[in-house]
């Protein structure tokens, strides 16, 4: 039996409260001790990731996080062409030649792009997100 007592209510734990407080216990600390206590998994993490610049063509630069993707072997992209109408930090509202607009997570693009609205520009799009939208290509 185990008793525990939270701000003067005690309680006494069944044999299952107590495999499961056991379970969760154990979980924590190999998270812990796996995640918090190691700083070379940490910093393999942070040299998977580099910072890429590219000049646009009228001068702007567009600088990001670029994440090296576990299946990037396999990634299909097309290209589409559209203009930007609006932007938030994480996506672009883009308006494609059938005239449908569509907001796109910045992730999903994999070219340079110039963050001028309303300019006819070409993108180069994750199929999967294509299909997903229905844009036709």
């Amino acid at each position: 039996m185990l008793s525990v007592v939270i701000a003067d209510y005690p309680k006494l734990l069944t044999f299952s409260q107590i495999e499961i407080l056991k379970l969760l216990m154990e979980h924590l600390l190999h998270e812990k001790i796996e995640f918090a206590t190691t700083p070379q998994k940490r910093k393999e993490k942070e040299d998977q990731i580099t910072v890429t610049e590219e000049v646009i063509e009228d001068g702007n630069i567009k600088t990001g996080p670029s994440v090296p993707s576990s299946n990037s072997k396999t990634k299909e992209m097309k290209n589409v062409k559209g203009e930007i109408t609006g932007e938030t930090e994480k996506a672009l509202l883009i308006k494609f030649h059938e005239g449908n607009e569509v907001w796109v997570p910045k992730s999903t693009i994999q070219s340079s792009y110039n963050p001028v609205k309303n300019q006819n520009q070409s993108f180069s799009i994750d199929t999967w997100f294509l299909e997903k939208q229905k844009i036709k290509i």
